[in-house]
């Protein structure tokens, strides 16, 4: 284990340890007892605590990696964002025209 795994690499070790650590558990019930099963069942328990704050890491790189990635703005249509500015300064700007509008196509809907 290093700290250039990576995150999918990390999570299928912990997948791996997380099985051993269930199976000494397993044999512990029979010999509870056992020095070397105790140690090892710590040593893997600590492994785990580790591993998980390595993949928890390389999980937030990797976010951080794809979200720097993304340089280029997506592509606005400019006659787009002109009409959306045009239309949210006349609603700013004549917010009684909207209104006045809007009764008059309920007073005289289209045929």
């Amino acid at each position: 284990m290093s700290a250039n795994d990576s995150a999918e690499e990390l999570q299928g070790k912990l997948a791996g340890y997380t099985m051993q650590l269930s199976q000494i558990e397993n044999i512990l019930q029979a010999d509870p007892n056992n020095e070397q099963l105790i140690k090892l069942r710590d040593d893997l328990s600590t492994l785990i605590e580790m591993t998980e704050k390595l993949y928890a890491a390389a999980v937030e790189s990797e976010g951080r990696q794809r979200d720097h990635g993304k340089t280029e703005p997506e592509e606005v249509d400019p006659r787009s964002l002109l009409w959306r500015l045009l239309l949210t300064r006349q609603q700013f700007l004549y917010p009684h025209k909207q209104l006045q509008h809007q009764h008059q196509t309920q007073q005289h809907p289209s045929p």
